[in-house]
C-alpha cells in the first residue's frame, strides 16, 4: 500500500512539474514570437488589421482638414503683424510644408509599420531562444523519495505550480502591452503628423511628441529582448542556472529535490524582475515620464 502510493506521488510529482515546465517553455516561446513578429503581420494573423486600416482611413480625413487649419494659423501668425511684410519665400515655404504633411498623412501607416519592422529586426538579431530549466537530477530524487518525503514535497511542487506559470504570463503580458502601445500608436500617425504644415511652435510640438512617443514603443520592445535574452542566459539554462546546489549529497532525496526546485523559482521570478525592469527604460531615457 505504501510503495502503491509512494509510486502514485512520485508520478503526479513528476507530471505535475513537467506540465509546469511545458506551460513556461510555451509562454516564453510566446513572449519571443510577438517580440520577433511584425506588428503588421501580427495583426494579420489575428484578424485585426483591417480594423486599424479601417480607423486609419477615417483619421486621415480628420488629419486633412487639421493640417489645413493648423495651415491657417501658421499662415496668421506670420501675417498678422502689418508692420512686417511677409515675403513671397516664406509663403512658398508654407505651401511646401502643407504639401510635406499631407504625404507624410496619406502614407502614416506605411512609414510607422516599416519603423516598427525596422526594430522587429533588430529584436531578431539578439538570437532570443527558449531555454529550458535545469530539472536535471531532479526525476531521480522524486523517484527515491519514501513515501513520507513525497507527500512533504508536495507543498514545493504546489508552491512551484503557482509561482511559475504565473512568471511566465507576467513575461507575456509586458510583451502584449508593447503590442498594443504600437496598435495605439499606428493609427494617429496621421493625426500627429498635421502638426507638420503649422509654423506655429506650440502646435507643430506634436509631432517630435508623438515621434518621442514611438521611439519609446520601439525601445521598450528592444529592452525587453535583450533582457529576455540575457536573463534565459544566466537563469534558465541547461548548465544548471544562476544558483546551483548540485554539491549537495545526502542520504534522504527530499532535501536535494527541494532544494532544486526552489532554484528553479528564484530562477524565474529573477528572469521575470529583469524584464520587468525593462518597462520604464524607455520613458527614462526619452525623458517622457516629467
Amino acid at each position: 500500500m505504501n510503495l502503491l502510493l509512494e509510486v502514485q506521488l512520485c508520478d503526479i510529482e513528476q507530471d505535475l512539474i513537467g506540465m509546469i515546465g511545458d506551460i513556461f517553455y510555451s509562454l516564453i516561446e510566446q513572449t519571443i514570437s510577438i517580440l520577433t513578429t511584425n506588428p503588421k503581420d501580427w495583426a494579420i494573423a489575428n484578424g485585426i488589421w483591417n480594423v486599424i486600416e479601417n480607423l486609419n482611413q477615417t483619421l486621415i480625413t480628420v488629419a486633412v482638414n487639421l493640417a489645413v487649419i493648423f495651415f491657417l494659423i501658421g499662415f496668421l501668425e506670420r501675417s498678422i503683424n502689418i508692420k512686417e511684410q511677409i515675403s513671397l519665400l516664406e509663403i512658398l515655404m508654407l505651401y511646401v510644408r502643407i504639401g510635406i504633411t499631407e504625404w507624410f498623412i496619406v502614407h502614416s501607416l506605411d512609414i510607422i509599420c516599416c519603423l516598427f519592422e525596422f526594430v522587429t529586426g533588430l529584436v531578431g538579431l539578439t538570437n532570443v531562444s527558449g531555454r529550458y530549466i535545469n530539472h536535471l537530477g531532479l526525476a531521480n530524487h522524486i523517484h527515491d523519495m519514501s513515501s513520507i518525503s513525497n507527500i512533504v514535497f508536495l507543498f514545493p511542487t504546489i508552491l512551484y505550480l503557482i509561482i511559475v506559470p504565473a512568471c511566465g504570463g507576467i513575461i507575456v503580458v509586458l510583451a502584449l502591452k508593447r503590442l498594443f502601445k504600437v496598435y495605439l500608436a499606428i493609427p494617429y500617425a496621421s493625426i500627429a503628423f498635421s502638426g507638420i504644415s503649422s509654423g506655429s511652435r506650440h502646435v507643430s510640438e506634436m509631432t517630435p511628441r508623438y515621434i518621442k512617443s514611438i521611439l519609446a514603443v520601439l525601445l521598450d520592445g528592444f529592452t525587453l529582448a535583450v533582457a529576455l535574452q540575457v536573463g534565459l542566459s544566466l537563469f534558465i539554462s541547461s548548465s544548471g542556472g544562476f544558483i546551483s546546489f548540485e554539491s549537495i549529497l545526502v542520504s534522504n532525496h527530499l532535501l536535494p529535490a527541494t532544494l532544486k526546485i526552489i532554484r528553479n523559482i528564484i530562477n524565474v521570478v529573477l528572469l521575470t524582475v529583469v524584464c520587468h525592469m525593462t518597462e520604464n527604460v524607455a520613458n527614462r531615457v526619452l525623458a517622457l515620464d516629467r
